[in-house]
């Protein structure tokens, strides 16, 4: 068996989500999409925290973040069936006051 790639997010969710956390890590290792979505997610969570200061760009970033944890949970959820976006809407709440309609 393949070891679980290494993602800074994605071990981050795997420790806050323990109970699905055998399900990410193995569809991390079987799908390269799904570990490629980690890896953006990770790369923009980078980018957002570099542009705090400017805030238009901020926003784009957090919306980019935004669409890339949907496509995380929609993965997820196909997989298990029983996946939460509570996690993703409790994260875009910390980050984003400005965008509207959320």
């Amino acid at each position: 068996m393949k070891p679980m790639p290494k993602n800074d997010f994605l071990c981050k969710l795997v420790e806050q989500d323990p109970e699905q956390g055998s399900e990410i890590a193995s569809l991390a290792r079987e799908d390269p999409d799904f570990m490629s979505i980690c890896e953006d997610i990770g790369l923009a969570e980078e980018a957002l925290a570099r542009w705090q200061d400017l805030p238009c760009r901020a926003v784009e970033y957090e919306e980019i973040l935004d669409g890339l944890k949907k496509e995380f949970w929609s993965k997820l959820s196909t997989r298990t069936g029983c996946a939460s976006s509570d996690d993703v809407d409790d994260t875009s709440d910390n980050t984003s006051t400005e965008s509207e309609g959320r």
